[in-house]
């Protein structure tokens, strides 16, 4: 008569350590996330699954990963919004930020394959070129019209796709939207930066965030408690997100530097989505 009660305690014992085992696994490995936010296509679609690495392993988060984050603003801190974007700028590198590359500590890192940009097209070519696009399965993006001409959104593959199905049109020329380049360093832990204007209003978010709100800017300069303050030593890593998709994101340009107390971990694999083609594969 007892052997019944000691199977069922066996039974509770095992479905309670499936659960641990589960639950820790989540809390700290690997995580199942949806993504809502178009900021990372045509790496990864809207209301698409993916897999997240959360472990605390070198390379987690790494350089030019899709990594998952929560938001660093002080506003969101009750909750905090999920964000995805490629991790360009590691602690302590000196960054600089063009329209066709990131140059990173000296050495140019090309913009994603994937990643989307704008162009202008003239309006004499808008017949053949939406065909082609339709040929090629290529989607229209963000189209807005003008008196001369249209602009529209294409990953760097699918213009390229473009010039040589229509080579020698007239009026086919394609001007990408051209960005203000820009140089950043990214805060590291234990290291001291000097504070002039560009390190302030690049840090400020990071700054407030470590003195509890008590920094002030005043005629260009930092204080804290009062004290006028020329460098500020950093007591966390942080690290610098942008997203493939310019159009359609929140990063690091509107965030700041992303500590790396809110960062989840890299973006594995995609495991489910509508389109089958795309189901297991890696997130790069």
């Amino acid at each position: 008569m007892r052997r019944p009660a000691r199977t069922a305690l066996h039974y509770a014992i095992a479905v309670v350590a499936i659960v641990l085992i589960v639950w820790a696994v989540r809390r700290w490995c690997i995580q199942s996330y949806v993504v809502d936010t178009n900021s990372m296509e045509n790496s990864i679609y809207r209301n698409e699954c993916i897999l997240v690495n959360k472990l605390p392993v070198k390379n987690n988060p790494g350089r030019n990963r899709v990594v998952l984050f929560t938001s660093p603003l002080k506003g969101d801190s009750v909750n905090p919004p999920l964000f995805l974007s490629r991790c360009i700028g590691m602690p302590g590198d000196t960054i600089l930020v063009g329209s066709e590359s990131y140059t990173v500590n000296g050495h140019d890192i090309p913009r994603p394959h994937r990643s989307l940009n704008s162009y202008f097209v003239s309006n004499n070519i808008a017949e053949v070129l939406f065909q082609e696009m339709k040929e090629e399965e290529i989607p229209t993006r963000d189209l807005e019209e003008g008196t001369y001409g249209f602009t529209l959104t294409l990953t760097s593959d699918e213009e390229t796709l473009l010039r040589k199905a229509l080579p020698g049109i007239a009026g086919i020329n394609f001007f990408a939207r051209r960005i203000i380049p820009y140089q950043i360093i990214v805060p590291q832990k234990g290291r001291a930066y000097q504070m002039d204007d560009k390190m302030l209003t690049a840090c400020w978010n990071a700054i407030m965030k470590e003195t509890n709100g008590e920094a002030v800017v005043e005629n260009g300069k930092l204080f804290i408690k009062g004290k006028e303050m020329d460098q500020f030593l950093f007591s966390e890593d942080y690290y610098w997100m942008l997203s493939d998709n310019v159009n359609d994101a929140v990063d690091s340009r509107k965030l700041g530097f992303v500590p790396a107390s809110d960062i989840t971990g890299n973006a594995l694999f995609i495991w489910y989505s509508k389109d089958k083609h795309r189901i297991f594969r890696k997130v790069d």
